[in-house]
């Protein structure tokens, strides 16, 4: 019932509107009107009876050229009065005052008819569609009727369409306690669900035990504990367990590295960019190392030759003494 109420307040607040707009688009395709027959109003009483013509009726105008004087007369006025005879005689006054009395009395007797049939057609009228036009086509109070029906359908249909949609939307409210006032959301308990992350790649793995927030980011002073996560072989993949063999050099030379690189931001690397650091097995041109391998290989030539004084310059004889 508040539904239907809602529905008919909506429409009367939009009613001329939609009745203006349904009307526009019905004149703008005559489509719309195809099939539809124009209405025939029922009968609202009783049929009236068709007058009865009074004994001797005629018409005024025609009295004196027809019946029982045809022919007596050949000339009348405006009024039908005869004033000559057939034989271009004019008529006397005697003649003339009987003929005024005839002609008076036959007009009261006609005017009266005309009167009463004038009625008898008001009241045939009466039980007709008085809009529908003689071609047949649709009346226009018959289309406004039609427009104005059909939109608040329209209307109606769309408020039951927003009550539903938001009925939905606060039932959900209303499931997730968002709704509820202070004094309940005091009493109550609230479960939350959450689906358990699946993690199938080592080195993310590792990184999730330092990483409680799920950001897929690593601090670089962390390497060392994630190097040993890595040993863990929690997976039992086998493949990333070697790195728990890594000396503490080796990860300061790997801190050193993500950094010159530029995949450190904030003292941390994100999940790809270690990922991709530690499995890469590119060695890369001299002094150009992207990845763990690269790094280490590059680091431990640097040493050997530091150890081995290869960048100092030796004579020949230098150089065979200490070959």
């Amino acid at each position: 019932k508040k539904v239907r109420v809602l529905e008919r307040a909506c429409f009367e607040a939009v009613e001329d509107i939609v009745v203006a707009r349904m009307m526009a688009l019905a004149k703008a395709d005559a489509t719309v009107w195809e099939g539809v027959q124009p209405h025939r109003a029922k009968p609202s009483g009783k049929a009236p009876k068709p007058p009865r013509e009074p004994k001797g009726l005629a018409d005024p105008k025609d009295m004196f050229r027809s019946g029982k004087d045809s022919g007596k007369y050949g000339a009348f006025d405006d009024d039908g009065l005869p004033t000559q005879t057939a034989d271009g005689s004019d008529l006397g006054e005697k003649e003339l005052a009987a003929l005024r009395k005839r002609h008076s009395a036959a007009r009261s007797v006609w005017e009266r008819h005309q009167a009463v049939v004038a009625r008898y057609d008001e009241a045939l009228a009466a039980l007709r569609p008085g809009s529908e036009t003689e071609d047949g086509a649709l009346p226009a109070e018959q289309r406004e009727q039609s427009c104005r029906a059909a939109g608040r359908t329209v209307v109606c249909e769309l408020v039951r369409k927003f009550v539903l949609e938001r009925g939905r939307d606060l039932a959900v409210q209303v499931n997730r306690g968002e709704r509820d006032p202070d004094e309940l959301k005091a009493l109550i308990v609230h479960e939350e669900y959450k689906e358990e992350e699946v993690i199938t790649d080592p080195v993310l793995m590792a990184i999730r035990k330092f990483d409680e927030a799920q950001t897929n980011r690593v601090a670089t002073r962390l390497f060392r504990d994630v190097f040993d996560a890595l040993a863990e072989d929690e997976l039992a993949v086998g493949s990333h367990a070697f790195y728990g063999d890594i000396s503490d050099a080796d990860v300061q030379v790997a801190q050193e590295s993500v950094a010159e690189l530029g995949l450190e931001s904030d003292g941390s690397v994100s999940y790809p960019d270690l990922k991709a650091y530690l499995e890469s097995r590119d060695v890369g041109a001299p002094g150009q190392a992207s990845s763990l391998v690269a790094s280490l290989v590059g680091r431990r030539i640097e040493g050997w030759v530091e150890r081995q004084g290869l960048a100092r310059l030796y004579s020949p004889r230098s150089w065979r003494l200490r070959l």
